[in-house]
């Protein structure tokens, strides 16, 4: 038997790939829609004018970033380096650093937009009464334009290193800074929130004051507040559950990327030709979700974007034949106010 040092070639040449563009073109499409309508129920509902949902505007931004840039990333990968040509080599090639430079930026602009949301709803819930000192739009818009800064700087660094260690050095320090810190940060906000809504469950219960006008208002307060605390850990452990295979997967391919043993380097191509398009399309799926879970979650929210969906269905065709005064009546409803933004 003749032995060779080098590894066998990998063909991950297959039709699932075809449909594994399908479904990310149509995960895209969600994605950007979805949070589409979420920053325009922000914008024109004077009701949604609060804190916590301008840093879920903010998320709701940088899903919209993953079905406008990743998803198409991945369908052209899927098709050039899986399925056209599955022994082009990626490493190294500007589609590659693209893809990456993607990749941090909207993990770093989502765990960090998470962990920013945390701290608010942490805020809001364990100093409901000093909550309008301390949560301001001005440290809003501070902590907001930190996250994207943060998560610009971190991307860009990838376009500048070629050295497969330096590599791997990124990605090992991004992984602590970008994904286990901030859990870290998030675990701690999400055990004191917990803690302070079960003291706030039994408070409400025992204490007669709340039968005052006054009583009411604070109640609903910490209702509302607690309830935005609920719905955000619904998107965090969204967010974890479809994330964790693309990052375990991330760490293995850097364990692995500089080895000489063939057995590696066929697990490496494995993982980098079909693992990764789809632990990457799943990954994406919690942009696309997060919008509906927003709306399910918020009475606010439902009304807001149901009215945008009316304000698009009232809307005339240009080309449509204009009626006579006969056929439309007297009276002429009025669709343009629709679209106004909501200032009462």
């Amino acid at each position: 038997m003749n032995e060779t040092t080098s590894p066998p070639v990998i063909s991950a040449r297959s039709p699932a790939f075809i449909w594994l563009v399908v479904l990310s073109c149509m995960s895209g499409v969600v994605a950007v829609v979805g949070n589409a309508v979420v920053l325009i129920a922000i914008y024109r509902t004077k009701a949604l004018h609060t804190i916590s949902n301008f840093f879920i505007a903010s998320l709701a931004a940088a899903d919209m970033v993953v079905g406008i840039l990743l998803n198409p990333l991945l369908s052209a990968k899927a098709v050039i380096f899986s399925y056209q040509n599955p022994d082009l080599p990626i490493r190294g090639s500007v589609f590659d650093k693209v893809e990456d430079f993607a990749w941090i930026q909207a993990v770093v602009a989502t765990t960090f937009g998470l962990t920013a949301i945390s701290v608010d709803r942490y805020i809001a819930v364990n100093f409901g009464l000093r909550y309008e000192a301390l949560a301001t739009l001005k440290h809003c818009a501070l902590a907001t334009a930190s996250v994207w800064i943060t998560s610009l700087v971190f991307a860009s660094v990838r376009l500048f290193i070629d050295n497969p260690d330096y590599l791997s050095i990124l990605w090992l320090v991004m992984g602590v800074i970008t994904c286990i810190l901030p859990f870290i940060i998030i675990t701690f906000c999400y055990m004191q929130i917990f803690k302070a809504a079960k003291r706030q469950v039994q408070k409400i219960k025992h204490e007669n004051s709340l039968t005052s006008r006054s009583g009411f208002r604070r109640k609903n307060t910490q209702v509302s507040h607690a309830k935005t605390a609920f719905t955000v850990a619904i998107v965090i452990v969204l967010f974890v559950v479809l994330w964790v295979p693309s990052l375990v997967t991330a760490v293995v391919q850097v364990s692995l990327a500089g080895s000489q043993m063939p057995k590696h380097q066929v697990i490496f191509t494995r993982l980098e030709r079909v693992a990764w398009p789809w632990v990457c399309f799943v990954a994406y799926l919690s942009s696309a979700v997060n919008p509906w879970i927003y709306s399910i979650r918020s009475r606010q929210f439902r009304a807001a974007c149901s009215q945008i969906f009316k304000c698009f269905g009232r809307l005339r065709p240009r080309n449509e034949p204009e009626l006579s005064s006969t056929e439309r009546g007297t009276t002429i409803p009025n669709t343009s106010a629709c679209c106004e933004p909501n200032t009462g």
